[in-house]
Protein backbone atom coordinates (compact mmCIF):
# COMPACT_ATOMS: atom_id res chain seq x y z
CA UNK A 1 0.00 0.00 0.00
CA UNK A 2 1.60 3.66 -1.11
CA UNK A 3 0.70 6.40 1.00
CA UNK A 4 0.49 9.84 -0.09
CA UNK A 5 1.15 13.21 1.61
CA UNK A 6 0.84 16.34 0.16
CA UNK A 7 2.08 19.62 1.53
CA UNK A 8 2.58 23.14 -0.21
CA UNK A 9 5.05 21.80 -3.30
CA UNK A 10 6.16 18.91 -1.14
CA UNK A 11 5.07 15.44 -1.88
CA UNK A 12 6.02 12.08 0.57
CA UNK A 13 5.16 8.48 -0.58
CA UNK A 14 5.36 6.32 1.98
CA UNK A 15 5.03 1.79 1.94
CA UNK A 16 6.19 -0.24 4.46
CA UNK A 17 9.81 -0.60 2.54
CA UNK A 18 10.44 2.85 1.51
CA UNK A 19 9.90 6.56 1.75
CA UNK A 20 10.37 8.58 -1.30
CA UNK A 21 10.30 12.72 -1.15
CA UNK A 22 9.77 15.56 -3.52
CA UNK A 23 10.30 18.84 -2.68
CA UNK A 24 9.44 21.92 -4.95
CA UNK A 25 12.53 23.98 -4.21
CA UNK A 26 14.71 20.95 -4.99
CA UNK A 27 13.38 20.39 -8.48
CA UNK A 28 15.92 17.94 -10.00
CA UNK A 29 15.66 15.47 -6.95
CA UNK A 30 13.86 12.77 -5.35
CA UNK A 31 15.06 11.69 -1.38
CA UNK A 32 14.65 7.99 -1.39
CA UNK A 33 15.24 6.23 1.86
CA UNK A 34 14.06 3.02 3.05
CA UNK A 35 11.53 3.00 5.57
CA UNK A 36 13.44 3.20 8.85
CA UNK A 37 14.88 6.38 7.88
CA UNK A 38 18.40 4.92 6.29
CA UNK A 39 19.21 7.28 3.50
CA UNK A 40 19.35 5.33 -0.09
CA UNK A 41 20.17 7.96 -2.79
CA UNK A 42 19.41 11.54 -3.53
CA UNK A 43 17.79 10.58 -6.87
CA UNK A 44 18.54 12.73 -10.22
CA UNK A 45 15.16 12.30 -11.48
CA UNK A 46 16.25 13.64 -15.03
CA UNK A 47 17.97 11.85 -17.94
CA UNK A 48 19.76 12.34 -20.95
CA UNK A 49 18.60 10.37 -24.31
CA UNK A 50 21.61 11.67 -26.26
CA UNK A 51 21.34 11.31 -30.10
CA UNK A 52 24.45 10.44 -32.41
CA UNK A 53 23.66 14.36 -33.88
CA UNK A 54 23.64 15.98 -30.21
CA UNK A 55 23.51 15.86 -26.58
CA UNK A 56 20.41 15.86 -24.90
CA UNK A 57 20.81 19.21 -23.36
CA UNK A 58 18.45 18.91 -19.76
CA UNK A 59 16.35 21.77 -18.33
CA UNK A 60 14.74 21.47 -15.03
CA UNK A 61 11.76 19.66 -15.08
CA UNK A 62 8.27 20.54 -14.19
CA UNK A 63 6.20 19.38 -11.02
CA UNK A 64 5.07 16.31 -10.86
CA UNK A 65 1.27 15.05 -12.45
CA UNK A 66 0.49 12.34 -9.66
CA UNK A 67 -2.39 9.95 -11.21
CA UNK A 68 -2.94 6.04 -10.12
CA UNK A 69 -3.26 2.97 -12.23
CA UNK A 70 -3.99 0.39 -10.28
CA UNK A 71 -2.10 -0.35 -7.04
CA UNK A 72 0.70 2.08 -8.33
CA UNK A 73 0.88 5.96 -7.83
CA UNK A 74 2.56 7.76 -10.67
CA UNK A 75 4.36 10.94 -11.04
CA UNK A 76 4.75 11.91 -14.30
CA UNK A 77 7.60 15.55 -14.65
CA UNK A 78 6.87 17.11 -18.21
CA UNK A 79 10.08 18.00 -19.23
CA UNK A 80 12.20 20.24 -22.46
CA UNK A 81 15.16 18.65 -24.59
CA UNK A 82 17.31 19.92 -26.82
CA UNK A 83 17.40 16.86 -28.41
CA UNK A 84 13.63 16.03 -28.87
CA UNK A 85 10.37 17.55 -29.11
CA UNK A 86 8.82 16.41 -26.11
CA UNK A 87 10.10 14.45 -22.97
CA UNK A 88 8.46 12.89 -19.48
CA UNK A 89 10.13 11.09 -16.65
CA UNK A 90 7.64 8.19 -15.15
CA UNK A 91 8.31 7.23 -11.63
CA UNK A 92 5.80 4.08 -10.64
CA UNK A 93 5.85 3.56 -7.12
CA UNK A 94 4.35 0.26 -5.89
CA UNK A 95 4.30 -1.31 -1.96
CA UNK A 96 8.31 -2.51 -2.79
CA UNK A 97 9.69 -1.20 -6.11
CA UNK A 98 9.96 1.74 -8.05
CA UNK A 99 9.74 1.92 -11.58
CA UNK A 100 11.50 4.54 -13.87
CA UNK A 101 11.00 5.35 -17.44
CA UNK A 102 11.53 8.01 -19.79
CA UNK A 103 9.72 8.72 -22.90
CA UNK A 104 10.86 11.10 -25.84
CA UNK A 105 8.68 12.51 -28.74
CA UNK A 106 10.39 13.73 -32.18
CA UNK A 107 13.54 11.47 -34.12
CA UNK A 108 16.68 10.52 -33.66
CA UNK A 109 19.00 7.55 -33.81
CA UNK A 110 19.46 6.84 -30.07
CA UNK A 111 22.94 7.12 -28.92
CA UNK A 112 23.57 6.67 -25.58
CA UNK A 113 21.00 6.88 -22.31
CA UNK A 114 22.13 8.33 -19.21
CA UNK A 115 19.66 7.01 -16.75
CA UNK A 116 19.31 9.37 -13.73
CA UNK A 117 22.02 11.56 -14.49
CA UNK A 118 22.52 14.32 -17.75
CA UNK A 119 23.38 17.21 -18.41
CA UNK A 120 22.30 21.20 -18.56
CA UNK A 121 23.16 23.05 -21.73
CA UNK A 122 25.68 24.94 -18.89
CA UNK A 123 27.15 21.39 -17.98
CA UNK A 124 28.17 20.41 -21.68
CA UNK A 125 29.97 24.24 -22.09
CA UNK A 126 32.33 22.15 -19.93
CA UNK A 127 32.22 18.96 -21.82
CA UNK A 128 33.43 20.72 -25.19
CA UNK A 129 37.02 21.50 -25.95
CA UNK A 130 38.19 24.76 -25.13
CA UNK A 131 40.71 27.50 -24.53
CA UNK A 132 42.14 25.51 -21.51
CA UNK A 133 45.07 24.02 -23.14
CA UNK A 134 44.30 20.06 -22.57
CA UNK A 135 47.04 17.80 -24.43
CA UNK A 136 45.15 16.74 -28.02
CA UNK A 137 43.32 13.74 -27.56
CA UNK A 138 41.81 14.33 -24.26
CA UNK A 139 38.54 14.72 -23.70
CA UNK A 140 37.05 16.00 -20.34
CA UNK A 141 34.39 12.25 -19.15
CA UNK A 142 30.92 13.33 -19.76
CA UNK A 143 30.54 12.06 -16.19
CA UNK A 144 33.14 15.28 -14.59
CA UNK A 145 30.67 17.68 -14.98
CA UNK A 146 26.84 15.57 -15.54
CA UNK A 147 24.99 16.38 -12.80
CA UNK A 148 23.42 12.76 -11.58
CA UNK A 149 22.11 10.68 -8.31
CA UNK A 150 23.83 10.69 -5.20
CA UNK A 151 24.88 7.33 -3.72
CA UNK A 152 24.26 6.48 -0.40
CA UNK A 153 25.65 3.17 -0.55
CA UNK A 154 28.81 2.60 0.65
CA UNK A 155 28.90 -0.47 -2.27
CA UNK A 156 27.43 -2.37 -4.83
CA UNK A 157 27.45 -6.09 -6.18
CA UNK A 158 27.47 -6.49 -10.05
CA UNK A 159 25.31 -9.38 -11.45
CA UNK A 160 28.61 -10.36 -13.30
CA UNK A 161 31.47 -12.34 -11.71
CA UNK A 162 34.95 -11.73 -12.25
CA UNK A 163 38.04 -13.90 -12.65
CA UNK A 164 39.71 -11.53 -9.88
CA UNK A 165 36.57 -11.85 -7.80
CA UNK A 166 36.39 -8.36 -7.08
CA UNK A 167 32.38 -8.12 -8.00
CA UNK A 168 31.83 -5.84 -5.08
CA UNK A 169 32.40 -2.60 -6.70
CA UNK A 170 32.75 0.98 -4.34
CA UNK A 171 30.12 3.68 -4.76
CA UNK A 172 32.79 5.33 -6.91
CA UNK A 173 34.13 2.53 -8.95
CA UNK A 174 32.30 2.38 -12.78
CA UNK A 175 30.49 -1.43 -13.80
CA UNK A 176 29.82 -2.94 -17.28
CA UNK A 177 27.69 -5.36 -18.45
CA UNK A 178 28.18 -6.07 -22.32
CA UNK A 179 28.97 -9.03 -24.69
CA UNK A 180 32.73 -8.77 -24.09
CA UNK A 181 35.04 -11.03 -21.97
CA UNK A 182 37.30 -7.86 -21.26
CA UNK A 183 40.62 -8.82 -19.39
CA UNK A 184 41.36 -5.47 -18.02
CA UNK A 185 38.04 -5.56 -15.96
CA UNK A 186 39.08 -7.40 -12.77
CA UNK A 187 40.96 -10.18 -14.96
CA UNK A 188 37.05 -10.26 -17.27
CA UNK A 189 34.90 -13.51 -17.77
CA UNK A 190 34.47 -15.79 -20.95
CA UNK A 191 30.68 -16.67 -19.28
CA UNK A 192 27.84 -14.27 -18.26
CA UNK A 193 28.03 -12.80 -21.63
CA UNK A 194 25.68 -10.56 -21.05
CA UNK A 195 24.67 -10.86 -17.25
CA UNK A 196 21.71 -10.32 -15.86
CA UNK A 197 21.09 -6.19 -16.35
CA UNK A 198 21.34 -5.70 -12.47
CA UNK A 199 23.43 -4.40 -9.37
CA UNK A 200 22.51 -4.66 -5.37
CA UNK A 201 23.10 -1.81 -3.22
CA UNK A 202 25.06 -1.94 0.18
CA UNK A 203 23.69 0.10 2.40
CA UNK A 204 26.40 -1.94 5.03
CA UNK A 205 25.82 -3.65 8.24
CA UNK A 206 22.77 -5.64 8.30
CA UNK A 207 20.70 -3.06 5.93
CA UNK A 208 18.46 -4.78 3.54
CA UNK A 209 19.94 -4.76 0.25
CA UNK A 210 18.08 -2.50 -2.48
CA UNK A 211 18.41 -3.90 -5.96
CA UNK A 212 18.56 -1.68 -8.99
CA UNK A 213 17.28 -3.63 -12.51
CA UNK A 214 16.65 -3.15 -16.11
CA UNK A 215 13.51 -4.41 -17.38
CA UNK A 216 13.16 -4.24 -21.32
CA UNK A 217 10.78 -5.27 -23.36
CA UNK A 218 12.00 -8.05 -25.92
CA UNK A 219 12.22 -5.43 -28.84
CA UNK A 220 13.74 -3.03 -26.48
CA UNK A 221 17.30 -5.02 -26.79
CA UNK A 222 18.86 -3.07 -28.89
CA UNK A 223 21.46 -1.79 -26.38
CA UNK A 224 24.79 -3.46 -26.27
CA UNK A 225 25.84 -2.20 -22.73
CA UNK A 226 24.60 -1.84 -19.28
CA UNK A 227 26.57 0.16 -16.80
CA UNK A 228 27.28 1.63 -13.48
CA UNK A 229 29.07 4.89 -13.74
CA UNK A 230 30.43 5.20 -10.23
CA UNK A 231 31.33 8.69 -8.37
CA UNK A 232 29.72 11.88 -6.20
CA UNK A 233 27.23 11.80 -8.35
CA UNK A 234 26.31 8.35 -10.23
CA UNK A 235 23.94 7.06 -12.88
CA UNK A 236 23.16 3.96 -15.16
CA UNK A 237 23.83 3.97 -18.94
CA UNK A 238 22.43 2.02 -22.04
CA UNK A 239 24.52 2.02 -25.40
CA UNK A 240 22.75 1.93 -28.55
CA UNK A 241 25.35 3.04 -31.12
CA UNK A 242 22.91 5.11 -33.41
CA UNK A 243 21.52 1.49 -33.90
CA UNK A 244 18.03 2.49 -32.70
CA UNK A 245 15.85 4.70 -34.15
CA UNK A 246 13.59 7.32 -32.37
CA UNK A 247 10.55 7.75 -34.40
CA UNK A 248 7.13 10.12 -32.99
CA UNK A 249 7.33 8.26 -29.45
CA UNK A 250 10.38 6.46 -27.88
CA UNK A 251 10.97 5.31 -24.25
CA UNK A 252 14.04 3.60 -22.41
CA UNK A 253 13.32 0.04 -20.75
CA UNK A 254 12.22 0.85 -17.64
CA UNK A 255 14.53 1.05 -14.39
CA UNK A 256 13.66 -1.25 -11.41
CA UNK A 257 14.51 -0.40 -7.57
CA UNK A 258 13.33 -3.24 -5.54
CA UNK A 259 13.56 -3.53 -1.57
CA UNK A 260 13.84 -5.93 0.82
CA UNK A 261 16.52 -8.36 0.10
CA UNK A 262 18.27 -9.68 2.64
CA UNK A 263 21.30 -10.06 1.02
CA UNK A 264 22.29 -9.68 -2.70
CA UNK A 265 21.54 -12.98 -4.29
CA UNK A 266 18.03 -12.84 -3.19
CA UNK A 267 18.21 -9.47 -3.63
CA UNK A 268 19.10 -10.78 -7.75
CA UNK A 269 16.40 -13.29 -7.58
CA UNK A 270 13.55 -10.85 -6.71
CA UNK A 271 14.70 -9.37 -9.94
CA UNK A 272 14.77 -12.46 -12.64
CA UNK A 273 11.05 -12.53 -10.44
CA UNK A 274 9.33 -9.03 -11.34
CA UNK A 275 10.59 -9.89 -14.62
CA UNK A 276 8.79 -13.18 -15.21
CA UNK A 277 6.05 -11.96 -13.30
CA UNK A 278 5.69 -8.99 -15.88
CA UNK A 279 5.81 -11.92 -18.70
CA UNK A 280 9.34 -10.23 -20.02
CA UNK A 281 11.05 -13.29 -19.98
CA UNK A 282 10.27 -16.99 -19.43
CA UNK A 283 11.32 -20.49 -18.51
CA UNK A 284 11.43 -23.70 -20.59
CA UNK A 285 9.06 -26.29 -20.26
CA UNK A 286 10.98 -28.60 -21.95
CA UNK A 287 11.83 -32.07 -20.54
CA UNK A 288 15.87 -32.84 -19.56
CA UNK A 289 17.21 -36.33 -20.84
CA UNK A 290 19.55 -37.60 -18.72
CA UNK A 291 22.40 -37.41 -21.15
CA UNK A 292 22.64 -33.87 -20.61
CA UNK A 293 24.24 -34.33 -17.25
CA UNK A 294 26.34 -36.70 -17.69
CA UNK A 295 30.52 -35.85 -17.43
CA UNK A 296 31.83 -34.15 -20.51
CA UNK A 297 35.13 -34.42 -22.03
CA UNK A 298 36.33 -31.45 -23.73
CA UNK A 299 38.53 -32.20 -26.51
CA UNK A 300 39.53 -27.71 -27.64
CA UNK A 301 38.86 -25.55 -29.71
CA UNK A 302 40.88 -27.14 -32.29
CA UNK A 303 40.60 -31.16 -31.69
CA UNK A 304 42.13 -33.37 -34.63
CA UNK A 305 40.58 -37.17 -34.71
CA UNK A 306 44.63 -37.89 -34.00
CA UNK A 307 44.32 -36.02 -30.44
CA UNK A 308 40.58 -37.00 -29.75
CA UNK A 309 41.33 -40.54 -29.70
CA UNK A 310 44.48 -39.73 -27.94
CA UNK A 311 42.64 -38.07 -25.41
CA UNK A 312 39.82 -40.72 -24.91
CA UNK A 313 42.35 -43.44 -24.56
CA UNK A 314 43.81 -41.40 -22.00
CA UNK A 315 41.37 -41.22 -19.66
CA UNK A 316 39.71 -44.01 -20.45
CA UNK A 317 43.13 -46.22 -19.17
CA UNK A 318 42.08 -43.95 -15.61
CA UNK A 319 38.78 -45.92 -15.62
CA UNK A 320 36.74 -42.86 -16.50
CA UNK A 321 34.22 -42.99 -18.87
CA UNK A 322 32.89 -39.23 -20.54
CA UNK A 323 29.09 -39.43 -21.38
CA UNK A 324 29.63 -36.42 -23.77
CA UNK A 325 32.45 -35.34 -26.18
CA UNK A 326 32.89 -31.27 -26.58
CA UNK A 327 34.56 -30.77 -30.11
CA UNK A 328 36.27 -27.96 -31.55
CA UNK A 329 38.05 -27.73 -34.80
CA UNK A 330 35.50 -30.25 -36.69
CA UNK A 331 34.69 -27.55 -39.51
CA UNK A 332 38.33 -27.75 -41.15
CA UNK A 333 37.12 -30.16 -43.75
CA UNK A 334 40.73 -31.49 -44.37
CA UNK A 335 41.04 -32.96 -40.97
CA UNK A 336 37.51 -33.95 -40.32
CA UNK A 337 36.28 -35.79 -43.90
CA UNK A 338 34.08 -38.24 -41.78
CA UNK A 339 32.45 -36.65 -39.32
CA UNK A 340 29.31 -38.77 -39.49
CA UNK A 341 31.93 -41.76 -38.75
CA UNK A 342 33.36 -40.06 -35.89
CA UNK A 343 29.95 -39.03 -34.21
CA UNK A 344 28.46 -42.42 -35.03
CA UNK A 345 31.18 -44.28 -33.35
CA UNK A 346 30.82 -42.06 -30.36
CA UNK A 347 27.31 -43.34 -29.84
CA UNK A 348 28.17 -46.78 -30.22
CA UNK A 349 30.40 -46.05 -27.08
CA UNK A 350 26.95 -44.37 -26.02
CA UNK A 351 28.56 -41.38 -26.05
CA UNK A 352 27.19 -38.09 -27.39
CA UNK A 353 29.09 -35.65 -28.93
CA UNK A 354 28.22 -31.49 -29.29
CA UNK A 355 30.07 -29.34 -31.63
CA UNK A 356 31.29 -25.55 -31.36
CA UNK A 357 29.49 -23.31 -33.23
CA UNK A 358 29.43 -19.80 -34.14
CA UNK A 359 26.37 -17.54 -33.56
CA UNK A 360 26.54 -15.23 -35.91
CA UNK A 361 27.69 -17.17 -38.36
CA UNK A 362 28.29 -16.83 -42.36
CA UNK A 363 25.51 -19.63 -43.45
CA UNK A 364 22.29 -17.45 -44.86
CA UNK A 365 20.29 -20.79 -43.97
CA UNK A 366 20.99 -21.68 -40.37
CA UNK A 367 17.89 -24.58 -40.54
CA UNK A 368 19.86 -26.43 -43.30
CA UNK A 369 23.46 -26.17 -42.06
CA UNK A 370 21.89 -27.19 -38.47
CA UNK A 371 20.24 -30.39 -40.30
CA UNK A 372 23.19 -30.90 -41.77
CA UNK A 373 25.33 -31.11 -38.51
CA UNK A 374 22.22 -32.53 -36.13
CA UNK A 375 20.03 -34.46 -38.19
CA UNK A 376 20.06 -38.02 -38.70
CA UNK A 377 21.04 -37.86 -42.48
CA UNK A 378 23.68 -35.55 -41.74
CA UNK A 379 25.86 -35.56 -39.26
CA UNK A 380 24.23 -37.11 -36.14
CA UNK A 381 25.38 -34.94 -33.87
CA UNK A 382 23.87 -34.37 -30.50
CA UNK A 383 23.77 -30.40 -30.05
CA UNK A 384 25.57 -27.06 -30.45
CA UNK A 385 27.82 -25.32 -27.80
CA UNK A 386 28.70 -21.34 -28.46
CA UNK A 387 31.76 -20.00 -26.95
CA UNK A 388 31.58 -16.19 -27.88
CA UNK A 389 28.10 -14.20 -28.59
CA UNK A 390 29.36 -10.72 -29.61
CA UNK A 391 28.27 -9.77 -32.62
CA UNK A 392 30.85 -8.92 -35.19
CA UNK A 393 31.07 -5.05 -36.06
CA UNK A 394 30.09 -6.04 -39.81
CA UNK A 395 27.89 -3.05 -40.24
CA UNK A 396 24.89 -5.21 -39.04
CA UNK A 397 22.68 -4.43 -36.63
CA UNK A 398 24.41 -4.24 -32.92
CA UNK A 399 23.17 -5.05 -29.39
CA UNK A 400 21.71 -7.74 -27.54
CA UNK A 401 18.38 -8.15 -29.28
CA UNK A 402 20.51 -9.41 -32.24
CA UNK A 403 22.04 -12.08 -30.11
CA UNK A 404 18.62 -13.02 -28.96
CA UNK A 405 17.45 -13.40 -32.42
CA UNK A 406 20.15 -15.19 -33.30
CA UNK A 407 20.16 -17.59 -30.43
CA UNK A 408 16.29 -17.81 -30.96
CA UNK A 409 16.32 -18.49 -35.23
CA UNK A 410 19.33 -21.72 -33.81
CA UNK A 411 16.76 -22.95 -31.16
CA UNK A 412 14.39 -22.93 -33.82
CA UNK A 413 16.36 -25.31 -36.02
CA UNK A 414 17.69 -27.20 -33.47
CA UNK A 415 14.53 -28.46 -32.40
CA UNK A 416 12.99 -29.31 -35.71
CA UNK A 417 16.13 -31.00 -36.40
CA UNK A 418 17.10 -33.03 -33.08
CA UNK A 419 13.85 -32.32 -30.31
CA UNK A 420 16.40 -33.71 -27.60
CA UNK A 421 19.30 -31.65 -28.75
CA UNK A 422 21.58 -29.49 -26.04
CA UNK A 423 22.34 -25.96 -26.12
CA UNK A 424 24.89 -24.56 -24.64
CA UNK A 425 25.86 -20.29 -24.38
CA UNK A 426 27.43 -18.42 -22.06
CA UNK A 427 24.54 -16.16 -21.68
CA UNK A 428 23.57 -16.16 -18.08
CA UNK A 429 20.93 -13.59 -18.50
CA UNK A 430 16.93 -14.70 -17.50
CA UNK A 431 16.18 -12.70 -21.45
CA UNK A 432 17.92 -16.00 -22.67
CA UNK A 433 16.86 -19.15 -20.50
CA UNK A 434 13.90 -20.08 -22.51
CA UNK A 435 16.62 -20.86 -25.75
CA UNK A 436 19.24 -22.33 -23.72
CA UNK A 437 19.33 -25.37 -21.98
CA UNK A 438 23.33 -25.38 -20.04
CA UNK A 439 25.46 -22.39 -19.22
CA UNK A 440 28.95 -22.84 -18.57
CA UNK A 441 30.07 -20.93 -15.37
CA UNK A 442 33.61 -19.70 -17.42
CA UNK A 443 37.34 -20.50 -17.03
CA UNK A 444 39.19 -20.27 -13.51
CA UNK A 445 41.90 -17.63 -14.62
CA UNK A 446 43.13 -16.86 -11.02
CA UNK A 447 46.11 -16.20 -8.75
CA UNK A 448 44.34 -17.44 -5.91
CA UNK A 449 45.34 -21.14 -4.28
CA UNK A 450 41.55 -22.11 -4.12
CA UNK A 451 38.79 -21.74 -6.26
CA UNK A 452 35.91 -22.79 -4.52
CA UNK A 453 34.41 -20.19 -3.85
CA UNK A 454 34.49 -18.06 -6.78
CA UNK A 455 32.70 -21.57 -8.41
CA UNK A 456 30.42 -21.89 -5.59
CA UNK A 457 29.43 -17.91 -5.98
CA UNK A 458 28.92 -17.92 -9.72
CA UNK A 459 26.76 -20.68 -9.39
CA UNK A 460 24.45 -18.74 -6.89
CA UNK A 461 24.58 -15.52 -9.54
CA UNK A 462 23.29 -18.29 -12.25
CA UNK A 463 20.62 -19.94 -9.81
CA UNK A 464 18.99 -16.27 -9.37
CA UNK A 465 18.83 -15.98 -13.03
CA UNK A 466 17.14 -18.86 -14.10
CA UNK A 467 16.46 -22.24 -11.82
CA UNK A 468 16.33 -24.26 -15.13
CA UNK A 469 19.71 -24.49 -16.09
CA UNK A 470 22.04 -27.14 -16.26
CA UNK A 471 25.77 -25.35 -14.84
CA UNK A 472 28.56 -26.59 -16.97
CA UNK A 473 31.51 -26.57 -14.34
CA UNK A 474 35.13 -26.68 -16.35
CA UNK A 475 38.09 -27.27 -15.46
CA UNK A 476 39.89 -24.72 -17.52
CA UNK A 477 42.78 -22.32 -17.00
CA UNK A 478 43.29 -24.02 -13.13
CA UNK A 479 45.65 -21.87 -11.30
CA UNK A 480 48.06 -24.96 -9.84
CA UNK A 481 48.03 -28.56 -8.89
CA UNK A 482 46.31 -28.47 -5.55
CA UNK A 483 43.66 -25.82 -7.09
CA UNK A 484 42.32 -28.11 -9.97
CA UNK A 485 41.99 -31.20 -7.27
CA UNK A 486 40.00 -28.93 -5.26
CA UNK A 487 37.79 -28.13 -8.30
CA UNK A 488 37.46 -31.88 -9.17
CA UNK A 489 36.17 -32.54 -6.06
CA UNK A 490 33.84 -29.47 -6.40
CA UNK A 491 32.46 -30.21 -9.82
CA UNK A 492 29.84 -32.49 -9.29
CA UNK A 493 28.64 -31.03 -5.81
CA UNK A 494 28.15 -27.73 -8.20
CA UNK A 495 26.97 -28.62 -12.11
CA UNK A 496 28.13 -31.09 -14.59
CA UNK A 497 32.01 -31.84 -14.82
CA UNK A 498 33.64 -30.64 -17.88
CA UNK A 499 36.92 -32.28 -18.22
CA UNK A 500 39.58 -30.05 -20.50
CA UNK A 501 42.00 -31.89 -22.46
CA UNK A 502 45.49 -30.50 -21.76
CA UNK A 503 49.00 -31.30 -21.37
CA UNK A 504 50.17 -29.60 -18.40
CA UNK A 505 48.68 -25.94 -16.67
CA UNK A 506 49.32 -22.34 -18.18
CA UNK A 507 50.29 -20.83 -14.92
CA UNK A 508 52.86 -23.44 -13.76
CA UNK A 509 53.70 -25.76 -15.92
CA UNK A 510 52.79 -28.99 -13.60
Amino acid sequence: MVRLTKAARRLELVTHAYTLTYDGERPWTLSLALATGQPVAELFLSSSVDTVARRDELEAPGPPVVTRDGEAIVLTFPARSSAWAEKRYEWRCLDAEIGYQVTVRGSGQVADCHLLHGASADDVGGLEPGPAGFRAGYRRPYRDLARGTRPHWQGLLTARPTAAERDLRAWWEDDEIDLVDDPARHGGLDSFLPAPWCHALDLGGDLPWPVVGLAPALDQLGFSRFAYRGGYRCGWELDYGGSVTGSNEWQTPALWLLFGARDAVTGFRMYRELLAERGLVGFPARPTPAWWSRPVLDLGPRATPASATEALARIESQGIAPGTLWLGGWERAEEWPDLRGFVAAQHEAERRVVLDWPLHTAHADVTGRVRELLGESGAGADGLRLREVAPPDDGGPRGCLRVRRALAELREAMDAARPDALLIAPTVNPYFAELVDMVPLGSLWSDLASVERAVRHRALLARAAAPSWLLAVGDWAAPGHAAWRELVELQPQVGVPVIANVERLEETGE
